[in-house]
């Protein structure tokens, strides 16, 4: 079974969001239609805009446990809110530990393998795009 990381976080420092609601209630039920066996962190309080990063406990645990081998798959919203760095330097080691660790990240609309190149180039665009936004 696939053991699935739901990583919740809110796109910008601005309060209480729908978005995050979509994300606690959406996640859950899409990874559960697949069989998945679901873990969530969810860093909702806080944004990673900015030098931010360190208010993201739960990314941290998720961090550790993709370290540990307790993570086959990422489910994001979007695969930015794994994190949203101008520099890009936060993403792509997001991207490094995922390759090494054999871990997908997805969408409810794809799963990428960024130990594919050709899925590695995708995410690299998807990041470059999120950090000028």
């Amino acid at each position: 079974m696939t053991r699935c990381a739901i990583y919740i976080r809110k796109s910008r420092d601005d309060g209480p969001s729908h978005r995050l609601t979509v994300q606690r209630e959406q996640l859950p039920a899409h990874a559960r239609s697949h069989g998945w066996a679901v873990s969530i962190y969810d860093d909702g309080h806080a944004s990673a805009a900015r030098g931010k990063a360190e208010d993201l406990r739960e990314r941290g645990r998720l961090e550790a446990d993709i370290r540990a081998g307790k993570v086959d798959l990422i489910l994001c919203i979007e695969l930015s809110r794994l994190s949203r760095d101008d520099s890009m330097q936060d993403y792509t080691a997001w991207l490094h530990l995922c390759s090494q660790h054999r871990v997908r990240l997805a969408t409810t609309s794809r799963i990428l393998d960024p130990a594919q190149h050709s899925d590695w180039m995708l995410l690299l665009m998807e990041g470059g795009f999120s950090s000028v936004e």
